[in-house]
């Protein structure tokens, strides 16, 4: 009634939603067993993921030979080093900020 319009696009999103539920716990997945699992053609599985992977749903990558999907999990050292550089950053904002003050005190500037 009212879903017609809608059921190709409703499944589509399932079927994207399943191959995401399906993968995330893996760090790689045949294609011939994803298509098992989700009762889905191979070559039906493979077109989604790669268009997956191309739209930025999936953070995989593909070995065509040998049919496999490999996790691209962050690495997580760079993460790290990333945020611990960001906190750096913001403490040496801060510091900045403290020393003018005490410098403006000292000089006994007042700003109105």
């Amino acid at each position: 009634m009212f879903f017609g319009g809608h059921v190709a696009n409703l499944i589509e999103l399932i079927r994207t939603a399943a191959i995401k539920l399906y993968f995330d716990p893996y760090d790689s997945v045949r294609f011939e067993t994803m298509a098992t699992a989700l009762a889905m053609e191979e070559t039906e599985i493979s077109k989604r993921v790669e268009a997956m992977i191309r739209t930025g749903d999936l953070k995989a990558r593909i070995d065509t030979h040998a049919r496999v999907v490999y996790s691209r999990a962050d690495n997580e050292r760079a993460s790290t080093l990333r945020e611990m550089r960001e906190h750096t950053d913001s403490f040496v904002q801060s510091a900045r900020a403290v020393v003018l003050f005490s410098d403006l005190l000292r000089e006994d500037v007042v700003l109105k």
